[in-house]
């Protein structure tokens, strides 16, 4: 079972600004992992979508 399962999330802001483009991740029950990448990869992105702060523009997402 996963803990967080995201599924080609696309994160699209007004003026086509795209934050994240189809991005899977699989993180199972008890794991740890690090999201690590250069300034503007969207890395804060990702956690809002996974955390519920924001919406993704397609794709999914669930936690447990």
């Amino acid at each position: 079972m996963f803990a967080i399962e995201a599924r080609d999330l696309v994160k699209v802001y007004s003026g086509n600004v795209v934050a994240l483009n189809g991005v899977d991740l699989r993180v199972e029950e008890g794991a740890s992992h690090a999201i690590l990448g250069p300034n503007g990869a969207g890395k804060t992105t990702f956690i809002r979508i996974i955390t519920t702060q924001i919406k993704p523009t397609s794709g999914s997402q669930r936690q447990r």
